[in-house]
């Protein structure tokens, strides 16, 4: 496996802001997201709805100042990656040992689908858990590959969720399980078609759309409604002759290693000492 540099326990900066946010979910308890800068500064604050997630990549790659539902982003104060999906997860009503299983339920799922769907070792997704007392947090470093499009941002936070509890470790352990949030399982059942294409094809079949969207039509064009258009036969994908290859340029080679071998993902303890290290992945 190919590595990351490990990051300090202190790595997730908190953000200060108090953002009223309009979702779905009020269960304060519940597993939550962070947007994350390269140095680990949180953007905004935390959410359950992650449907903000990719409309903050939208904004910035766009850079476009916007506010929906109570999030305001802004690219010009807010720098994030556009190349790699870097995420905070946390579940408050879970202890430390618990999460420490959820994050295993995680890798394995994740690493599971990304081998099944073709993305090169060096560009798989990495995972990182940081403790505080008996409390922790992921950090998540999500392939390049799923930064492709919209729907497959949408996917990827959802199958982060949705796994949380899946001891199986597969796609389709998902429908046996457990999921965190009961709209999970229906996400599954609506979402087939994008997951069919996807098995199929591999995400290098769907077209990057980041520019032809407002973002209140990326909060609301995830991964279940791009199975929708593939129903109605929309044109959401690319021909496979068509397709390009993964290639190492893609990714920030300050991240990864390739010499590196690794497990997948770090623990650090409370106490452990910080690395004087810079911490910028830009």
């Amino acid at each position: 496996m190919l590595a990351f540099r490990k990051v300090p326990n202190t790595f997730i900066r908190q953000s200060e802001s108090q953002m009223n946010l309009c979702e779905d979910y009020s269960d304060n308890t519940m597993p939550q997201f962070a947007v994350l800068s390269p140095d680990g500064t949180q953007v905004g604050s935390w959410m359950k709805c992650k449907d903000f997630i990719q409309d903050t990549i939208w904004g910035s790659k766009n850079n476009v100042e916007y506010e929906l539902y109570g999030w305001y982003f802004n690219p010009s104060e807010s720098k994030i990656s556009k190349r790699y999906l870097l995420l905070g997860i946390k579940w408050p009503s879970k202890s430390s040992d618990e999460m420490k299983e959820c994050l295993a339920n995680v890798k394995g799922t994740v690493e599971n689908l990304e081998k099944r769907i073709g993305i090169p070792m060096f560009q798989r997704t990495r995972f990182s858990r940081i403790l505080k007392g008996d409390t922790s947090h992921f950090v998540i470093y999500g392939s390049p590959a799923w930064m492709r499009c919209v729907g497959t941002v949408s996917f990827f936070t959802w199958l982060l969720r949705a796994s949380l509890r899946n001891v199986g470790q597969t796609l389709e352990s998902i429908a046996n399980g457990d999921c965190p949030v009961n709209k999970d399982s229906y996400y599954l059942r609506t979402g087939e078609a994008f997951i069919s294409q996807l098995l199929s094809h591999g995400i290098e079949s769907f077209i990057p759309d980041w520019k032809s969207r407002k973002v209140e039509s990326v909060h609301h064009n995830g991964f279940v409604n791009y199975a929708a258009h593939l129903k109605s036969k929309r044109p959401t994908f690319i021909p496979e002759n068509e397709t390009g290859r993964f290639h190492r340029g893609d990714l920030d080679a300050d991240c990864y290693d390739e010499d590196d071998e690794y497990d997948g993902y770090d623990d650090h303890d409370e106490d452990e000492p910080e690395e004087e290290e810079d911490w910028n992945f830009v």
